[in-house]
């Protein structure tokens, strides 16, 4: 390259100039060209993602071939972040929600629906919607070598949520229905996640004040629709109890949220809900576990892809979603912790 950048120079300088004048322009050439190279080679600093995150996806087992990863719950563990997805065969790994490491896994219930899992010190606890009861832990994610934990647990559930809170007590919520609400109950730590008492109604379904909450087209069935995916969050001392209505089937979806001084209520009802909505369009199947969410695109195929969306609180502690339907580029930086970290 300085062969060529001198040749350049001695065919372009008139000869009047001095050998000390080319030298130096020879020099400024030079560093010009090394510093064009060094910019167009450098890496950036502040690395983002665009949406779908880029995952290998697996394809559905029922023969429709559309590809498969509903109901994404991200856990941040001794630095690391673990996602799993509904049906997806196993789960990821990374260290900055970019670069993702596939983690398949014979050992968990990995085709059950809406995995739900909590980290407590240096144990990753598990568990999916079905009829397994069981909850498996492992110390060590990044290998597939869970292990039962409680092989008979009481409920039978579907999304379920696993909250530890501050003082060291575990919550579970869960409810997927059209005729059941969110519940949401004690888990007793010294007895391997048994429950505390008996689940408690926490979520009632209330279309009458709540119309987004009707399912059907654009919302004309005159009846409940299905309150799911329920997510807690704790801000400040206050608890965000977070869930998703009518139903991903229909055209209509939103996130809306309750908020309480205790981790199982009585909730009261914010109104700025739905903080999330999509009032109707091709793209359908927005699913809660926020803020990682999965769409659907009916275009000719099926597919259930991860989106990462911010959540953020205003200045009235309303919920709003920074989020936008088609593709988008996001900021690395989790918010309000609602990407779950370990205690």
């Amino acid at each position: 390259m300085a062969r060529t950048i001198k040749m350049k120079v001695k065919s372009s300088v008139k000869p009047t100039v001095k050998p000390k004048v080319k030298h130096s322009l020879l020099a400024c050439i030079l560093c010009c060209a090394v510093v064009a190279y060094g910019q167009r080679n450098k890496q950036p600093s502040n690395k983002t993602w665009t949406n779908p995150l880029n995952l290998n996806y697996r394809f559905s087992d029922n023969g429709l071939g559309y590809r498969e990863a509903a109901d994404p719950v991200i856990q941040l563990f001794k630095g690391v972040y673990y996602l799993y997805a509904s049906k997806s065969g196993g789960y990821w790994y990374s260290d900055n929600l970019i670069n993702w490491t596939y983690r398949p896994s014979t050992l968990l219930p990995v085709k059950d629906y809406a995995p739900a899992v909590m980290a407590i010190q240096d144990t990753v606890f598990f568990i999916a919607s079905g009829g397994t009861h069981r909850i498996y832990y492992s110390l060590h994610p990044k290998q597939d070598n869970w292990q039962v934990y409680q092989k008979s647990f009481p409920l039978s559930v579907t999304d379920p949520d696993l909250f530890l809170d501050d003082d060291g007590k575990v919550y579970f919520y869960y409810g997927c229905s059209d005729v059941d609400p969110i519940m949401g109950v004690q888990l007793d730590r010294n007895r391997r996640l048994d429950t505390i008492g008996h689940p408690q109604v926490l979520i009632p379904h209330n279309i009458r004040d709540h119309g987004w909450e009707r399912p059907g087209e654009n919302h004309i069935d005159e009846k409940a629709g299905w309150n799911e995916g329920a997510w807690m969050t704790k801000r400040n001392g206050k608890y965000y109890l977070q869930y998703a209505a009518p139903g991903t089937q229909f055209n209509v979806y939103g996130d809306g949220v309750y908020i309480s001084d205790r981790p199982l209520g009585p909730f009261t009802y914010m109104d700025n809900s739905p903080f999330s909505y999509k009032p109707g369009a091709l793209l359908r199947e927005q699913d809660t576990a926020l803020p990682f969410r999965t769409d659907s695109a009916i275009i000719g195929i099926l597919r259930r892809c991860v989106f990462l969306c911010a959540i953020c609180l205003n200045a009235d502690w309303a919920f709003f979603l920074h989020f936008l339907m088609r593709m988008v580029i996001c900021t690395a930086i989790p918010a309000l912790g609602i990407i779950r970290k370990t205690l």
